[in-house]
């Protein structure tokens, strides 16, 4: 399936039942805590990041580490969590229902990627699937982080290949116009 740019910001892209469990398994390197790997991505981490998930921004802000773009929704395993605010970054503020990304959440993470500045996007409802609109929205070779829950974080780099592989998966999730 061919999607233009335009199909992102129209349609609200709904997580079908039967691609839960896929979406489930890491589209990277995991990186569980404790291990050399963790610990040396923390001290020296890519120039330019993304970070998905408000778990794996505290981890890379407390090893006093700036992500380049932050999406968080303020929850962690369905647990209200304080979401810190710094006064270093352009705070944008989207509606992300779970199970969803909306075009004002993708509109966010497309207009965050086209600048220069570093961007927090606090999301009310759901960060999760907003992994995907950062992997087709990033540059190649960006490395984005995001949170898999009781195992560590998951490193992806992005290339032509994951992006193709991003889009198939999209490209199975329901389309609706809001």
């Amino acid at each position: 399936m061919k999607m233009k740019q335009n199909d992102f910001l129209t349609y609200t892209w709904v997580l079908p039942l039967e691609l839960r469990n896929e979406l489930k398994d890491p589209l990277g390197a995991v990186l569980r805590p404790k291990t050399l790997e963790y610990q040396k991505v923390l001290a020296n981490p890519p120039q330019r990041f993304i970070c998905v998930g408000d778990i794996v921004t505290e981890t890379f802000l407390a090893a006093g580490k700036l992500p380049w773009i932050i999406i968080t929704d303020g929850i962690t395993k369905r647990e209200k969590i304080e979401t810190r605010i710094f006064k270093d970054y352009k705070i944008i503020r989207v509606n992300n229902p779970a199970g969803r990304i909306t075009p004002e959440a993708w509109k966010a993470v497309h207009e965050s990627v086209s600048q220069k500045r570093l961007t927090h996007i606090l999301v009310n409802g759901e960060e999760d699937l907003l992994t995907i609109p950062a992997i087709i929205e990033a540059p190649i070779s960006t490395s984005i982080f995001y949170g898999q829950p009781n195992v560590g974080m998951v490193k992806v780099e992005v290339t032509l290949a994951l992006k193709n592989n991003v889009l198939n998966l999209l490209s199975r999730f329901e389309k609706i116009v809001d």
